[in-house]
């Protein structure tokens, strides 16, 4: 998350969420690598489809800009793909029994990490207002601790390849949000890229059969 906020500040946020959600292949490499998980065929079909859908939803296909510090942000926001992917692998290892009680150490050792680098990098404030307060209790209490819980819950009922590719509805349901919260009117390609997001996690979504 530390290295994810800063590729926003470095991209913008277009770029930096195309980037982090290279766990669509990440992710599905680790299980075929260390735990012999082979993606499915439909997966591979669907893969580009994602793909494209994510930068089109991104508005970089538009001219979004890529912001002033190119390089080290494009770095950043591949070290928080990686770090992203890591976690989603071994939550999703760690199997439903111990679901919940890992994702509770994930957060206590979240913030130990994040206050730890905040120190040292001069960034920690302890007093940062009401106002920002409050909005952080909401962000917390209303998408991150229920959200990845569900995920914690939910992903080893599922295939690595599967639970991948249905994280990618996240940044559909922002753009949504958006429009819906903050009157913002996203652009053609934009409506474009979700529809083919949606579709690619249909596609590979489906059992097929002979």
């Amino acid at each position: 998350m530390i290295w994810w906020a800063q590729s926003i500040a470095e991209l913008g946020a277009g770029l930096s969420t195309v980037l982090v959600n290279a766990q669509i292949v990440i992710v599905p490499g680790l299980a075929w690598t260390i735990d012999r998980e082979r993606p499915p065929g439909r997966y591979l079909v669907a893969l580009p489809v994602m793909a494209c859908g994510v930068v089109l939803a991104g508005g970089l296909a538009g001219g979004a800009s890529a912001g002033s510090q190119a390089g080290i942000g494009t770095l950043h926001a591949l070290l928080a793909a990686c770090a992203y992917s890591g976690f989603l692998f071994l939550l999703r290892r760690l199997g439903n029994q111990t679901a919940l009680r890992s994702y509770r150490d994930t957060l206590v050792t979240a913030a130990v990490v994040s206050a730890a680098v905040g120190a040292l990098a001069g960034g920690l404030t302890l007093s940062p207002g009401w106002t920002a307060f409050g909005w952080l209790v909401l962000v917390a209490a209303v998408g991150q601790a229920p959200g990845w819980a569900l995920v914690a819950v939910g992903s080893p009922r599922l295939t690595t390849a599967h639970a991948a590719a249905l994280l990618l509805l996240t940044p559909v349901g922002a753009l949504l949000l958006s429009v819906v919260l903050l009157d913002q009117v996203p652009t053609v390609l934009q409506v474009l890229g979700c529809a083919l997001v949606v579709a690619g996690v249909l596609v590979q979504s489906l059992r097929w059969r002979r």
